[in-house]
């Protein structure tokens, strides 16, 4: 109830009359699309053109959840990129909220809703209203939202680089342009299990993290041997390729988003190793 009324305390995003300038008000808003799929959206006290994170939450998930866990409006307002927030698919009040990633998950699977073109709608409509960079528009994910910016790295002409946390690929078309994809993954993780496996509610049989690496490494034209780094807890892989890919599998770790407000309980912060695997940074030692 307390994610509800935040929410709807939070006002429209305004119409800027130079959205490029300095925003006159950084803040977090509401933007809703004509069909009235909807996200939040975190602005930094910046000039544009801006880079932008879109965050993509888990199953039963919602947006406002995803800013509060994952603390990319932290992130966002000292590295000057505009962080967003959308909600995935849901009917009724909307609690039960997913994302179609190929092979998952209910309800948006069912209703086959076309959420890599409401994502690449997002995108562009942000790039007019805030000034976000079309080539520096990136996708990170948790879960069912992993799954799901994956299924954008594959398919989606807007993407620019890809953060999968805990999710494999469950789509077989990849067509698009290869983009730089990252992926972390818990090895205690018994919801989403690192080896693969059957979802606990027996609906999706699902790759294994080797099985998708192996999907990427293809690709994007990598070498087999990677440079590997420990980044606190978490040994990480940096491949040489000619697109980039690295992954970070995380010991003790269970499904949940690997940083943000549980950055210290993983030993390893996802939303700030996003930012720098989009960002070009190599990888290094804490």
């Amino acid at each position: 109830m307390f994610l509800l009324a935040l929410s709807a305390c939070i006002t429209e995003l305004p119409v800027f009359s130079d959205p490029c300038a300095e925003f006159p008000d950084p803040d977090v808003y509401k933007l809703t699309l004509d069909d009235g799929r909807s996200a939040l959206v975190e602005l930094p006290d910046t000039v544009g053109p801006r880079p932008m994170v879109m965050m993509l939450h888990g199953y039963t998930g919602t947006g406002a959840k995803m800013r509060d866990v994952t603390r990319y409006g932290v992130v966002g307002a000292e590295e000057g990129f505009v962080s967003v927030f959308p909600n995935g698919y849901g009917t009724g009040l909307q609690t039960n909220r997913s994302w179609n990633a190929g092979d998952c998950c209910p309800p948006a699977i069912y209703a086959d809703s076309d959420d890599v073109g409401f994502l690449d709608r997002l995108v562009t409509t942000l790039e007019e209203r805030v000034c976000a960079d079309p080539e520096r528009t990136y996708v990170s994910g948790f879960s069912n939202g992993a799954m799901m910016s994956l299924r954008m790295a594959c398919q989606s002409q807007t993407v620019d680089g890809v953060f999968a946390a805990a999710g494999p690929l469950v789509t077989e078309t990849c067509d698009t342009r290869p983009v730089p994809v990252m992926l972390a993954h818990g090895l205690e993780d018994r919801v989403v299990e690192f080896e693969g496996g059957v979802s606990p509610d027996g609906r999706l049989t699902y790759q294994s993290s080797d099985d998708t690496l192996a999907v990427f490494l293809a690709r994007n034209n990598c070498q087999p041997d990677p440079r590997r780094v420990e980044v606190g807890r978490a040994m990480c892989e940096e491949y040489t390729c000619d697109v980039p890919v690295r992954r970070c599998t995380i010991p003790g770790w269970n499904h949940r988003w690997p940083g943000g407000m549980f950055t210290e309980a993983a030993g390893f912060n996802a939303t700030r190793q996003s930012w720098d695997f989009f960002d070009g940074v190599p990888l290094a030692a804490p």
